[in-house]
């Protein structure tokens, strides 16, 4: 259901997770790893950085954001729109450009 694109972002961002966890080099002065850390609840701190848990968990958001999309874009595609009250809920949602 992704398309390529939404794959490349979710490898990408698995490495920066990695990157971070692993003492790789990424720290967490990154925007992705803070990004990571708070799709996956984590809470600031004094001295205290997110773990492996928290940045899994917002990789999985992530991951479903972007199925998400994929599969209202394909939908909408097929079928010249979404139904009317999912339309309503979203709001004038439009498939991404992209990411």
């Amino acid at each position: 259901m992704l398309d390529l694109r939404g794959i490349r972002t979710l490898v990408a961002l698995g490495w920066v997770a990695a990157g971070f966890l692993f003492n790789l080099g990424v720290t967490f002065d990154w925007a992705e790893v803070q990004l990571l850390a708070k799709l996956g609840g984590w809470e600031p701190h004094k001295g205290r950085t997110p773990g492996k848990i928290t940045l899994k968990r917002g990789l999985g958001r992530l991951f479903e954001m972007l199925t998400t999309q994929a599969i209202l874009s394909g939908y909408a595609t097929d079928h010249q729109g979404l139904p009317p009250k999912i339309a309503a809920l979203l709001r004038g949602w439009q498939p991404p450009g992209h990411l």
